[in-house]
């Protein structure tokens, strides 16, 4: 990620205050440019590793934005991704305090692409908007 930059700490902030999930992507490798606070935490929540942690998307993640990128391409409707909560487990940190409740449905997560402008954020950059079901 690129150093602490105080001018986009409002944007950030006002994106979380209404619940958009946001971060920028190289579609090359999946780098992640920028990404807000509540991205931050889904991501933590939904995906076991180290990827999103080292500034990566993780693999499943990555496999998505470039089928996508591909069809966006050919000109293909756009297709989204959602994945299911996964279940506590030690091997996630940030679930293992979290008690399901019995009976409750499973979250999810969807994921929207979505092409900027190249000149505004950079050749090969994508924006992916999440929301929490």
């Amino acid at each position: 990620m690129p150093s602490h930059a105080p001018h986009l700490d409002a944007p950030r902030s006002a994106l979380d205050a209404f619940g958009y999930a946001c971060l920028t992507v190289a579609e090359a490798d999946g780098r992640c440019l920028w990404r807000t606070a509540l991205a931050r935490r889904l991501m933590a929540e939904y995906f076991v590793g180290t990827h999103f942690e080292r500034g990566y998307l993780p693999p499943e993640l990555l496999l998505w934005l470039h089928r996508e990128a591909l069809r966006r391409r050919v000109g293909a409707p756009p297709v989204d991704l959602t994945v299911l909560e996964q279940t506590p487990s030690r091997f996630n940190p940030t679930l293992a305090a979290r008690r399901p409740v019995a009976g409750a449905p499973k979250r999810r997560l969807s994921f929207r692409l979505h092409e900027v402008d190249s000149e505004a954020l950079g050749e090969g950059e994508w924006l992916i908007v999440m929301s929490d079901d």
